[in-house]
């Protein structure tokens, strides 16, 4: 099998003229290319229907993306993988665009108070990741192993539905009804999201219904909370491999990668969002068991 990087490769050095010396005969370099370029935007497509819809999903996209390497036998490069992320936070930037707006109107005009919006919220529910990514450093590598994988995907998944069922929501609809100190509650539970199966959104729904947040506030709140997450989580990524990332962020298969995320995200969030408030948690945490056994006997 061809490998898709390899594919992309191909065709980033079609453009640059070097995939001519390459090959020599014209009528062979169309057709390669177009094979590959077919074969780089289908592979792109999957790769960012699972990170775009991922995301917004109670499942831990790390492990969608760990199946999807295992299968195509494709190995995510640290520039495409940025390139994912920023897609799922451009995302999240325009569909909370309003709540984003009225934080800095807050920052910055005295019409709105900051304890209004969730500013507070925000930098309070943060601060314990920050923290935890921090401590954590290196040695969670050596927890990368597709058992504990699979025993994380299907325990948090249970816990999510347990508390999901049983809580006892006492909150009022109302958005910004986040009390300080749920917020930092939830901000230790997502800490545990760097463990690999957690699902960052996922633990932070769990903690919310235990803290009797109703459905509505939990999604919203958990997914606001992404932003400055997902955010750090690039820098960190950038940070610890800039020698290997060089100029392949403005690669195209890296900028394809930024663009259909951002779009597939934006095309399913208001619908998974609907979903997730009426139905609950229980197709989900169905899809984690099943996906948790296969890794566990993979």
């Amino acid at each position: 099998m061809i490998y898709i990087a390899q594919m992309a490769e191909l065709v980033d050095a079609h453009a640059s003229g070097a995939c001519g010396e390459i090959l020599g005969s014209s009528s062979l370099l169309l057709g390669t290319t177009l094979f590959c370029t077919s074969v780089m935007i289908i592979s792109m497509f999957l790769l960012s229907c699972l990170q775009g819809v991922g995301e917004l999903l109670p499942i831990s996209s790390s492990v969608n993306l760990y199946l999807f390497s295992k299968f195509f036998n494709f190995n995510c490069p640290s520039s495409l993988s940025v390139g994912l992320h920023l897609g799922s936070l451009i995302t999240f930037l325009i569909y909370f665009r309003s709540d984003i707006v009225v934080i800095f109107k807050g920052m910055f005009s005295k019409r709105i108070a900051l304890k209004d919006t969730y500013f507070y919220p925000l930098v309070i529910g943060t601060i314990p990741v920050v923290f935890g990514t921090i401590i954590s450093g290196s040695f969670l590598e050596d927890f990368y192993s597709t058992r504990i994988m699979g025993i994380s995907c299907i325990v948090f998944g249970l816990l999510l539905l347990f508390f999901d069922k049983f809580s006892i929501t006492r909150s009022s609809s109302s958005k910004k009804g986040i009390p300080t100190w749920k917020a930092f509650v939830i901000g230790c539970f997502q800490s545990l999201a760097v463990l690999p199966g957690v699902s960052r959104l996922g633990v932070c729904l769990t903690a919310s219904r235990m803290l009797s947040l109703d459905r509505r506030n939990s999604i919203h709140f958990s997914m606001l909370l992404a932003i400055p997450s997902i955010l750090g989580a690039m820098v960190r990524l950038v940070y610890r491999r800039h020698n290997a990332l060089d100029y392949d962020l403005f690669s195209t298969s890296t900028l394809w990668g930024v663009l259909s995320v951002a779009v597939i995200g934006l095309i399913f969030i208001r619908p998974v969002v609907i979903f997730l408030e009426r139905k609950g948690f229980l197709i989900v945490v169905c899809y984690r068991i099943i996906i948790g056994t296969i890794l566990c006997f993979f």
